[in-house]
This record gives C-alpha cells, sequence and structure tokens, in this order.
C-alpha cells in the first residue's frame, strides 16, 4: 500500500511555501525529491517520512525590506525586479522546544528559492502573504518569531 500513495509529511514545515505535507502517487519520486531537496527520509509501516533537515545550499535567506506579523498570518515585504512570485520563497519552521509558558513556539526563517532576474523597477519592492496556520499546519493557539534580517534604509514614500 506505501508504494501507491506515499505521503510524506514535512515536520511543521512547507514544502515550497504550499502546506505542510505533500502528497506523491510515486514512491519513488517521492524519495528522488526528498534526496534533491537535502531532506532525511525514514519510513514506517504506513508512510515515508521526510524531514528537511535544512534547505538546499542554493537557496538564499532573504534580507526583507519590512515585515507585518499578527495572529495567523505573516505578509513580507522583499526586493523585486518584477518577476518575484510567492513560490519563490519557503519557509523554514522550528519548533522551539525551550520555549516556556505553555504555548508552543515556533521560530521561522524565509528562504528565497530563486533570485528575481527581470529588470524592474519596484523600489518598494512586493509584499507576499502567508497563512501560517493553512500554509504551514501550524496549531490554533501558538507564538513565533522570524529570524531573518530586515534591512534598514530610507523609505521611498518620503
Amino acid at each position: 500500500m506505501k508504494r501507491q500513495i506515499v505521503v510524506g509529511c514535512l515536520i511543521i514545515i512547507a514544502w515550497a511555501g504550499l502546506s505542510s505535507c505533500a502528497l506523491y502517487s510515486n514512491y519513488e519520486m517521492a524519495r528522488e525529491e526528498a534526496r534533491r531537496k537535502n531532506a532525511a527520509i525514514s519510513e514506517n509501516d504506513s508512510a515515508l517520512v521526510i524531514d528537511m533537515t535544512a534547505p538546499p545550499p542554493d537557496w538564499t535567506e532573504e534580507v526583507l525590506m519590512g515585515l507585518f506579523a499578527n495572529r495567523n498570518e505573516l505578509t513580507i515585504r522583499v526586493g523585486s525586479g518584477g518577476c518575484t512570485k510567492k513560490e519563490d520563497f519557503w519557509i523554514w519552521c522550528h519548533y522551539d522546544e525551550e520555549s516556556k509558558g505553555g504555548t508552543p513556539h515556533y521560530v521561522l526563517t524565509i528562504y528565497r528559492k530563486r533570485k528575481d532576474a527581470c529588470k524592474g523597477f519596484y523600489p518598494s519592492g512586493v509584499l507576499i502573504k502567508f497563512n501560517l496556520r493553512e500554509e504551514l499546519g501550524l496549531p490554533y493557539l501558538f507564538t513565533y518569531s522570524v529570524t531573518n534580517r530586515v534591512e534598514a534604509g530610507i523609505s521611498p514614500n518620503k
């Protein structure tokens, strides 16, 4: 059964910024995808579990132009030449076992998977929005922090 439908669950992270789980219909395809993305693989009777130990080396930690956070959404402002899309980003989500207070705490780091090679002029960058519960699979009640650097510069609106 596991060779026909294999669910590769990512431990509290988003695979390609879409979801915390990836569904694969081909066992070997799932193993190859995990290998390409620098993931640890383990198997049990019903699933192939894929745990990303680190993002691939060609992905870069994004230096943000701005960050807007609330209970369920994270919006980032990033540089763009006109071709930047949400799919260009991936969020590393790590459960902080050292957190105190009883509420689960997650540490997020945003990576850019593809550079924007377009030559447009967007001095204010673009906004990219993530729904933390739907896209990362975070629980109903949680706290989070973001480790990315935020660039300090002159606001283009002033």
